[in-house]
C-alpha cells in the first residue's frame, strides 16, 4: 500500500451523508448538480432532485426560503436613513418639565467586595472541624508552604 495525496478534485465520499454532515453544504451540492448537468444538459430539475435524494438522502429544494421584510436590505437602509443631529455637550440639552428622579442613597452599592447577606443556621455548622494537616509531613497545625521539615530538607539538599 502506498498513500499518496491527490491534488485534483475527488469524489471519494460515503454513499449516504447525513443532513448535518459538514461536507454537505451548498458548494458540494452545486458541484454535484453541475456534474449531472454537464453529463446531460437536458436533465430535468425533478430528476436532479431525485438523484441527489437517492445518493445523499437529502432533499434539495429550489424554493426561496421565506425571510421577513424586516431583514431585507431596503428595510435596514430605510431604518437608518433619517437624519439626526448630535447635541454637542450637556449645556445644549433643554431642561425637561417632567419629574426629577433622585436615587435613594441607602440603596446605592458601596465600594469593595459585597458582604454576604445569607443568614446561617445549624445546617451550616460542622460538628467536628478537621484540623489542617501538612501535605508533606502530614502533621497538624501547618501546611506545606510553611512546613519546617520540608524547609530543612531543601536546605540540606542545597548544602550537599
Amino acid at each position: 500500500w502506498v498513500i499518496k495525496k491527490w491534488g485534483g478534485q475527488h469524489t471519494c465520499i460515503n454513499a449516504i451523508l447525513s443532513q448535518d454532515h459538514n461536507k454537505l453544504d451548498s458548494e458540494f451540492i452545486c458541484s454535484c448538480i453541475l456534474g449531472m448537468v454537464r453529463e446531460d444538459a437536458s436533465m430535468s430539475i425533478s430528476l436532479i432532485q431525485e438523484r441527489l435524494s437517492g445518493q445523499f438522502n437529502y432533499k434539495v429544494s429550489y424554493r426561496k426560503a421565506y425571510v421577513d421584510a424586516t431583514y431585507s436590505n431596503a428595510y435596514i437602509k430605510e431604518a437608518y436613513s433619517g437624519k439626526w443631529y448630535p447635541h454637542g455637550n450637556d449645556d445644549n440639552i433643554r431642561p425637561t418639565n417632567g419629574p426629577h428622579i433622585v436615587p435613594d442613597q441607602s440603596m446605592l452599592r458601596g465600594k469593595g467586595r459585597p458582604k454576604s447577606m445569607r443568614i446561617r443556621n445549624e445546617m451550616d455548622w460542622t460538628e467536628s472541624q478537621r484540623r489542617q494537616r501538612c501535605g508533606h509531613c502530614r502533621v497538624e497545625g501547618h501546611n506545606r508552604t510553611n512546613c519546617p521539615q520540608l524547609a530543612s530538607n531543601i536546605i540540606n539538599d542545597l548544602n550537599h
